[in-house]
């Protein structure tokens, strides 16, 4: 019977990592041997991070007690305390503190761990006190949408403790109770100014010794106690009732009448929430983690790396602390980019907000930059990990908020073409197309401008393009054609001909985000000059997009004839006199205008994400290193993350895997979270993003493995990275060589495949049969293929 279950896990495991399932699955746990402080240094340094993309949760660890902080996406009230700074105004707040005390002195214990398993995405707390071993075991599931927590010992009937659920930061702006009755805790409430409601409720199912609830004189405090218990279980769903509509995004945060009536229609989340718990609630632990682990799995298990070393044996903070004192560790490099996997995962499934600037995790009363959508390039950039490293079942939500997102981008993109190139404006609804500018809310879209321009549409919609790219699925296509042809409607008709700039079409007013000059004392202005390079690359790389998409689905042939026009007179890319890719159309020597070090790379746009400057325009692809270099190696996190994916497309690993080396020393916390600072998620998804962008390309037309590998990774592999065309790669190499290459057609594309001497490798079937391919030239080579089917090159 054993060997039975044995065979059938080890059939689920190679399900789950796919047809490459061969290397043994190494530990990637975050490990420490005390708790994290119960302050916001606390949070946002040591606890550790649990998501299942409806909320966020974060672990202390506590022993006299835990604190689990909750987070939620909807989660916006307005903030008295600024007033100075309109967009910090109305922000992202903590949804609220979960206590569990226990009648524990942290001076008696012994053997304490605290630890996250990113392989599993559950968290542990153990120690022992008194001669008895206690255990917390925590983790947040999305298919039963609820957070999960498991307390034992070693001892019968020693688990005692208070439940004690807690709002934080009433006042004017934040009414709410907390209510006990039986094994259940109802924690809800209300936030101004959109009349945001908002609950938790608790369940607690106790094995032997007893439970009681109990609430204060006012009936607002309530809590549960369990009593002389062998194990309990806490089961906790929470909800607000925002829905995410066009008619929500609608208006801005200086309309009363909108804001107060933006959610009027949306039913309390009371029955919606009790269901949830409810139906957790009748399943026991082993089958609460089975559903969790089972839906987890599937995702997290498709990608292994593997750069040649063992488990660490040391705790995440002394790992980090060695390795910022010139200690490297492969361990630690393979657990970042799996670490920004799981945070992924955790803040963006299918049917949830996107994930936001923090992720979905944030403990303050108004989170930095509001904890918004920020389209300049954070947003983007929290995406960037999820068609390359197999998490495309991520990105639905980022599609989904854009798409939201359009019907007001009509008005904006109608208004703006009427004011800065009337001749092309019409009448007809929706013909101008959509734009969108920088800072973005579950509430509100944001117009163009300084810290965005009129680029920032298609550099949404690069994203969206890659989706279809990396699926080759239709359906995709045809869903996305809308949103991304409705971006160059906009900027195809806001482009116009300046006259002291001949014939070319450019974008008036054109800002490159965020890049100011001193214009008096202490004073600064946006630069704004006619055609920035983040303008004018952003419009033709989504002309091409808008163009291939068309082409592919055979309709708008008068759009691509008018795109195809206009993409000479774009003028994407010009070099100056310092031979660097211009940021402004009239800068001659580098930084001429704006910060030399600033943190926006905006001129290097069509590098990456883009895919304009490539291989095949040498002389763009050289003047954009010199940018990169003369730009520098330091910067904020998802600055220094962005200058390592660059690098990368450059195919300078070696510079790549400096900046990578950069991101661990200098802007990363001791739960390996991002700093810009203080925390953004951006910086993590990004460098998850970088590591695969060095060991796999597909950007200009044909896969390149290994196309950034630096001299630190000479020996190791990977499996399970994808390629644009919709191909699962496996890579194994030894001495910077690549030895092996696995590829499974997932679309039945034709595969073309850049390596040095590939055309003397030799093609063959999984069965052995030798297969043909035709050599385009020198190092590129394509075959046809068969969906489903895998080809392994012998080289």
């Amino acid at each position: 019977m054993k060997s039975i279950v044995v065979l059938k896990i080890l059939v689920i495991l190679l399900f789950t990592l796919g047809c490459f399932a061969q290397m043994p699955l190494k530990k990637y746990e975050l490990r420490y041997t005390t708790p994290a402080s119960n302050s916001n240094e606390g949070w946002e340094d040591l606890s550790l991070p649990l998501g299942n993309g409806y909320f966020g949760v974060n672990v202390f660890g506590g022993v006299a007690t835990e604190r689990l902080q909750l987070s939620e996406k909807s989660m916006y009230m307005r903030d008295t305390t600024q007033t100075n700074s309109s967009y910090k105004t109305i922000a992202l707040t903590n949804f609220g503190e979960t206590y569990i005390e226990f009648p524990h002195a942290a001076k008696e214990v012994t053997h304490y761990e605290r630890k996250l398993d990113i392989r599993n995405a559950r968290a542990t707390v153990s120690y022992t006190y008194q001669g008895v071993d206690y255990k917390r075991e925590l983790f947040t599931s999305y298919p039963d949408k609820v957070m999960v927590v498991k307390i034992s010992a070693s001892t019968p009937g020693k688990v005692n403790f208070t439940l004690r659920p807690k709002h934080i930061f009433l006042g004017s702006m934040r009414q709410g109770t907390v209510k006990a009755a039986n094994d259940r805790i109802t924690m809800s409430g209300v936030l101004e100014p959109y009349k945001l409601l908002f609950e938790a409720q608790y369940r607690v199912k106790n094995y032997g010794g007893t439970i009681s609830s109990q609430n204060d004189t006012n009936g607002t405090n309530g809590i549960i106690t369990v009593q002389n218990a062998d194990t309990a279980v806490i089961v906790m769903a929470l909800a607000t009732n925002y829905v995410l509509s066009p008619a929500v995004l609608e208006g801005d945060n200086k309309d009363t009448f909108t804001i107060v009536n933006k959610l009027k229609d949306q039913p309390n989340p009371n029955l919606q929430i009790s269901k949830i718990v409810d139906s957790a609630f009748a399943l026991n632990y082993e089958q609460l983690f089975k559903n969790h682990l089972e839906d987890y799995s599937a995702l997290f298990s498709r990608v292994s790396i593997e750069l040649g070393e063992k488990n660490a044996e040391t705790t995440t903070d002394k790992l980090l602390a060695d390795y910022k004192n010139g200690n490297e560790s492969r361990y630690l490099e393979e657990l970042y980019f799996q670490y920004g996997r799981y945070l992924l995962i955790s803040s963006s499934r299918k049917g949830t907000l996107p994930a936001n600037l923090q992720g979905t995790w944030n403990a303050l009363h108004a989170a930095p930059w509001t904890g918004g959508y920020w389209l300049n390039i954070n947003y983007q950039m929290n995406y960037w990990p999820a068609f390359q490293t197999n998490l495309a079942e991520t990105f639905t939500p980022y599609l989904d908020y854009i798409e939201a997102s359009v019907p007001s981008g009509h008005s904006r993109g109608s208004e703006l073409v009427k004011k800065y190139n009337s001749k092309n404006f019409s009448e007809e609804k929706g013909a101008c197309g959509w734009t969108i500018g920088t800072g973005n809310s579950p509430y509100k879209n944001s117009n163009p401008g300084p810290t965005s321009g009129f680029g920032t549409g298609p550099f949404v919609c690069q994203s969206i393009w890659d989706y279809y790219e990396f699926t080759k699925d239709i359906a995709v296509l045809k869903r996305i054609y809308p949103t991304i042809k409705g971006s160059s409607d906009f900027t195809s008709r806001i482009v116009r001909e300046i006259p002291e700039f001949k014939n070319l079409l450019l974008c008036s007013p054109s800002w490159s985000p965020e890049s100011q000059y001193f214009s008096g004392p202490n004073t600064k202005k946006y630069i704004d000059i006619p055609g920035t390079a983040y303008d004018q690359q952003l419009i033709y790389q989504g002309h091409l997009n808008t163009i291939a998409a068309a082409k592919i689905l055979g309709i708008d042939a008068k759009m691509v004839q008018l795109l195809e026009k206009q993409l000479p007179l774009l003028d994407p890319v010009q070099i100056g006199t310092s031979g660097q890719v211009k940021e402004f159309r009239t800068e001659n020597e580098y930084s001429e205008f704006g910060d030399p070090a600033h943190r926006h790379i905006s001129q290097l746009i069509g590098l990456f994400p883009g895919t304009i400057i490539n291989e095949t325009t040498p002389k763009w692809l050289e003047a954009a290193k010199v940018t990169l270099t003369k730009r520098g190696d330091r910067a904020t996190g998802w600055s220094v993350a962005y200058k390592m994916n660059m690098w990368a497309r450059a195919k300078d690993g070696n510079h790549a895997y400096t900046l990578y080396q950069n991101l661990l020393k200098f802007n990363t916390k001791n739960n390996l979270w991002d700093t810009h600072p203080p925390f953004q998620i951006d910086g993590n998804l990004g460098g998850t993003a970088g590591v695969a962008e060095m060991l796999l390309q597909s950007h200009a037309g044909y896969i390149e493995p290994l196309a950034a590998l630096p001299d630190s990774w000479k020996t190791g592999s990977y499996e399970g990275l994808m390629a644009r065309g919709n191909f699962q790669i496996a890579a194994q190499w030894s001495e910077k060589k690549l030895s092996q290459l696995k590829i499974k057609s997932n679309a039945g594309e034709v595969c073309r495949i850049f390596y040095p001497k590939i055309e003397k490798s030799k093609l063959k079937s999984t069965t052995g049969k030798v297969l043909h391919f035709k050599k385009e030239k020198n190092n590129l080579i394509s075959f046809e293929t068969i969906q489903g089917q895998e080809y392994i090159f012998e080289l």
